[in-house]
């Protein structure tokens, strides 16, 4: 019988061909993934970063570029194994608390010593989301036409910071994020935004978590500073129609500026007008609304006639009303270009006033709540100012544009979803509206007042407030503790007046981060829901600042952004010297290097570690004075002994410090390859008040996470198996390390220290296997093997240059 497939057909068992593919894969992974070269001691995928860098031109002395631009580069012409793999890895490559020497320079989060994860590489927004600018709110979109920007941007703490490039990110899949208060963000899972939470030790701090990893009932921190920032009127003769050659429509004149007259025309509008191509109608009760409306009206357009009639009540109306319209198709066409159009429905708030003054926007919210607004109020458990609309995008600006103005609003639904209200309560954002924007009638001006009168100050918000720090303050102050367990001071009306006694019971740490929170104001809504948003044309910037954050719907957005560090560009110095070996890509489309030239001595410097099939490598770092000092004594000794290295070079330099108890492990890992190192944190007891005493953690071991060890000490305390521990305090700051334990006055404190190093992760073991590919062969090799293979790589680059 013929074989249909035409060809011969191979019986092969089964646990041959088994063993011959897992062997194959194996080796694929170890080579192509986990393990280090001993040349340049970098993996494939870190090598391809670090390449990637150098041809973008991300040189230490050239700008930060977008951490997403350098995965993408990776993946789409290097590593075809996704960005998920290529950003931790770049991300590793810039934490000075992990590499010794980083290869990376990196701007933004990227990550903490706690365990912290590092913000997202990229940070998208949909583009309605408003960034707050020195020209205003502008939806992100509509930022700008073309990736380079020079823009003033409100970023965290309330700092201007200078923007420098914009975005266009594509369509992605979205996350809409929606707080108690009826704010809104919509982004991609990986968009970062800041939050308040507790640590370990319950101490209120501010981080960063991405959209994806939010829940419900996180702190939302919301920026509602005032600024001092002075914008020019904007500018409306682009807006002015422009009319053919013969044209017989009727030329107008038209305001040139958008200043506080047209405004209060725009907001009345807004609330109470009827927007057509053709005609536009304004209707309103006898009164002051409407007499302002005329005259306003004669200012800003004092050739077109406004068509006006005094109507009979309608309906169940029992009041006249005015009828008054524009059919000028000139002044319409104007009209509609500023934004005024739509059915109610589809209002939004004309982009010309989020992009005006402070007095122009005010202008405008005073004319939208007077016509659509009110002052409710029922006895003395209802008392607010409130603004209803069909058009829910409407009243979701307004509530933004409010922030800039220190008022907090919530918006919320109202039955059947058929229209929406935004409310403002509480005395001090009340006190604020009537300040700053107030009412253009007498009769809800003395509304608003009364309510003023009969609201009292000393009634405190249930929802503004700073999470968890009441709770840490009273059990961590050292001084006032009476005051504090019976005053109030976590809202904002009463923390600046509690600032002189906080800041005598607080840490200087502790008392720090609490003027940061008067200072900012910061509002704190915790989340209510997460929801898929479908797949949205998303937007970024870029924010020449340390932390790169800026401002959008009121929420503070955050990314990562790299560069070569010099070190790295040893690293790569003579590369296009033909000095190494170069092979196709993965889409053999371009070439790439198989090892850096590697002028610096990454693999000990740095070490390495990886996790294979069957295998592993955890080579320690290493101090460069040393390593080039046993590496010169090499080359002029290549028949010496481990003896003399030894004494160049006599064991691991780790980032994050501590101590190395004794020398046999390492020699151990020296000699043979593998051997264990026994770190231990570096500690000091100091006294402290009323005769007790404290346990002061000032360096960790590699690798140990702060937060860990805090939870693992108060999970023991808990447990009953740590007795003699009164409190736990981390006043680490970016000076050094600083975790307090204080101790019972009858505790000696070395014997607890005792205790600590045994239960925990305050002593630790490092089990250093030196091993790297030799020729794309794994191989666990002895100190003098690694510096003889590194020697040889670099005769053979200088030979070649």
């Amino acid at each position: 019988m013929s074989n249909p497939i035409g060809r011969e057909v191979l019986q092969v068992p089964v646990e041959e061909e088994m063993k011959r593919s897992y062997l194959d894969y194996a080796m694929s992974v170890i080579i192509a993934r986990a393990l280090p070269d001993v040349r340049d001691g970098l993996k494939p995928v870190q090598r391809r970063i670090l390449y990637v860098m150098r041809e973008l031109g991300l040189t230490p002395d050239s700008q930060h570029t977008k951490s997403a631009k350098v995965c993408g580069e990776t993946t789409a012409n290097y590593h075809p194994h996704g960005q998920e793999v290529v950003y931790p890895t770049l991300v590793r490559m810039a934490q000075d608390f992990n590499m010794r020497y980083p290869l990376v320079d990196g701007q933004g989060n990227f990550g903490s010593v706690d365990g912290d994860p590092p913000a997202a590489m990229r940070y998208c927004l949909t583009g309605d989301a408003l960034v707050r600018t020195e020209r205003g709110l502008i939806p992100i979109g509509k930022l700008a036409t073309q990736e380079a920007i020079s823009l003033q941007v409100r970023a965290a703490g309330g700092r201007m910071q200078h923007a420098s490039r914009w975005f266009d990110c594509g369509e992605h899949p979205t996350l809409r994020i929606r707080t108690r208060y009826g704010f809104e963000l919509t982004g991609t899972p990986n968009h970062p935004v800041l939050v308040c939470l507790a640590d370990s030790t319950g101490k209120p701090r501010l981080a960063w978590k991405t959209l994806d990893t939010l829940q419900a009932g996180d702190y939302l921190v919301i920026d509602r500073g005032v600024s001092d920032e002075v914008r020019d009127p904007v500018d409306l003769t682009p807006y002015h129609p422009v009319l053919p050659e013969g044209s017989r429509t009727r030329r107008h004149t038209l305001p040139t500026q958008l200043d506080e007259n047209l405004a209060t025309l725009m907001g009345a509008l807004i609330a109470e007008g009827t927007l057509g191509d053709t005609r536009i109608e304004f209707t309103c009760t006898p009164g002051e609304f409407a007499e302002t409306f005329q005259q306003l009206w004669r200012e800003c357009f004092p050739d077109c006639r406004l068509h006006t009639w005094l109507r009979p009540p309608v309906g169940f109306g029992k009041r006249p009303f005015w009828q008054m319209q524009v059919v000028s198709q000139y002044v319409t066409r104007f009209l509609n270009a500023l934004g005024l159009r739509g059915r109610s429905k589809e209002r939004v708030v004309p982009e010309v006033l989020l992009r005006s003054p402070r007095a122009v926007q005010a202008a405008f919210l005073r004319a939208l709540f007077e016509g659509d607004g009110a002052v409710e109020r029922s006895g003395n458990s209802l008392m607010r100012v409130s603004l209803v609309s069909a058009s829910k995008r409407l009243l979701q600006q307004v509530q933004v544009m409010l922030l800039g103005f220190g008022i907090v609003g919530y918006l919320r639904a109202e039955r059947r979803g058929a229209t929406y209200r935004l409310c403002l309560a509480g005395y001090d954002n009340l006190r604020r509206y009537y300040e700053q924007i107030g009412f253009l009638s007498e009769a809800k001006r003395k509304a608003l007042q009364a309510v003023l009168a009969d609201s009292s100050e000393r009634v405190l918000s249930k929802t503004d407030f700073v999470p968890y720090l009441s709770d840490y303050v009273r059990r961590t102050a050292q001084r006032h503790r009476e005051w504090l367990g019976k005053h109030n001071f976590d809202r904002f009306s009463r923390l600046e007046r509690a600032l002189p006694k906080l800041l005598e019971a607080l840490s200087p740490e502790d008392a720090e981060f609490v003027l940061a929170l008067a200072e900012n104001r910061y509002f704190f809504d915790p989340v209510v829901a997460i929801e898929d948003a479908g797949t949205q044309r998303v937007y970024s910037i870029r924010v020449e600042s340390e932390c790169h954050s800026f401002v959008a719907n009121g929420f503070i957005n955050h990314n990562t952004e790299v560069r070569l560090t010099p070190i790295a560009m040893e690293m790569l110095a003579d590369i296009d010297k033909e000095t190494v070996d170069w092979m196709p890509n993965y889409l053999q489309s371009a070439d790439e290097p198989t090892v850096l030239p590697a002028r610096f001595p990454n693999l000990l410097c740095n070490g390495g570690s990886g996790i294979a099939v069957g295998m592993a490598t955890n080579i320690p770092p290493h101090n460069l004075s040393e390593v080039v000092d046993a590496l010169i004594y090499r080359l002029e000794h290549p028949n010496c002994t481990l003896e003399p290295i030894l004494k160049l070079l006599p064991g691991p330099d780790f980032p994050t410090g501590a101590l190395i108890l004794g020398t046999k492990g390492i020699r151990q890992a020296y000699e043979t390859g593998r051997g264990s190192i026994v770190m231990q944190a570096k500690t000091q007891i100091e006294p402290l008040d009323g005769g007790k005493s404290a346990i002061v953690i000032t360096e960790l071991p590699y690798q140990v996470s702060k937060a860990r060890l805090i939870e693992q000490i108060a999970a023991l305390v808990k447990a009953g198996k740590l007795d003699g521990i009164t409190d736990l305090a981390d006043y680490s700051d970016r000076t050094g390390m600083r975790v307090v334990i204080e101790l019972r006055r009858d505790v000696n404190p070395n014997r607890m220290l005792n205790s600590l190093l045994k239960h925990t992760q305050m002593r630790t073991t490092f089990g250093a296997i030196l091993l790297a590919l030799v020729d794309n062969v794994p191989r666990v090799m002895s100190l003098l093997d690694l510096l003889d293979h590194y020697l040889e790589h670099r005769r053979v680059v200088i030979e070649r240059r």
